[in-house]
């Protein structure tokens, strides 16, 4: 693997954390505008972390 794929999977590793943490604030959280901005986010980042695992897993390899 190269730096640029290392990165790739550290960052998408990243967001799926971050936007499940977020998630999970948001849905244990009292209901309001803070949960709701919270939960959209951490889907959004989890919707943007699954579709780079699955672009990167259907991309031809480099070699």
């Amino acid at each position: 693997m190269t730096g640029r794929q290392d990165q790739s999977i550290a960052s998408t590793l990243a967001f799926g954390l971050l936007g499940a943490g977020l998630v999970y604030f948001g849905r244990r959280a009292n209901p309001g505008i803070l949960a709701t901005v919270a939960t959209t986010a951490g889907y959004g980042l989890v919707t943007k972390a699954v579709s780079a695992a699955v672009f990167a897993a259907l991309a031809p390899s480099g070699s």
